[in-house]
């Protein structure tokens, strides 16, 4: 199929119908998950800790049915392992230097786990898109057709500066352009 990806029904409802596209009268309606009984059995403890921090929003505004359970357990274990990685990178450095028999160093190269965090970057960034976690995804959401109880308490600023310290990364300005301090 080509073009663009359909959009649900759900998420539709609360990014606007903009284009004024006609309603999917047969799109299936699926219950909506348990954010605590239907997390996945096998995500590691990091990926838990970003499945209790997102589920439970994301299933309070409708925008996690059963039949996302598997692709939002996806989402928290692709962070989880990025988070991992970047801890190594950041004891191991970004590249390894290749020595010989004698010492002599013969190469410097990337360190590998530089490619793989990349990759699950990519993916982290991909299956945020899919729920609206990201700030151009997250920008089409129109909040006020969602209660304001459902809202989580923490706002996307305070969100970034606690991923930067924990990465001990300084950062410049959000997606707002608001000065994260």
């Amino acid at each position: 199929m080509s073009g663009r990806k359909r959009k649900p029904t759900a998420l539709r409802s609360v990014t606007g119908n903009r284009a004024h596209k006609r309603r999917n009268k047969s799109e299936p309606t699926y219950r909506a998950a348990d954010p605590v009984g239907d997390r996945p059995e096998w995500l590691i403890p990091d990926a838990v800790k970003e499945w209790d921090r997102i589920a439970l929003v994301l299933a309070e505004i409708g925008l996690l049915p059963v039949t996302a359970i598997q692709a939002l357990g996806a989402y928290c274990q692709c962070y989880a392992q990025w988070i991992e990685l970047q801890g190594r990178i950041r004891n191991d450095g970004w590249t390894l230097e290749i020595r010989d028999d004698k010492g002599a160093l013969k190469s410097v190269i990337r360190n590998p786990d530089v490619t793989i965090a990349d990759s699950l970057l990519k993916q982290v960034r991909q299956w945020a898109g899919e729920f609206g976690l990201t700030p151009a995804s997250g920008a089409k959401i129109e909040l006020d057709k969602i209660p304001a109880e459902t809202l989580p308490d923490e706002t996307i600023d305070e969100e970034i500066r606690r991923l930067c310290a924990e990465l001990e990364i300084e950062a410049a300005g959000g997606a707002t352009g608001r000065e994260i301090q």
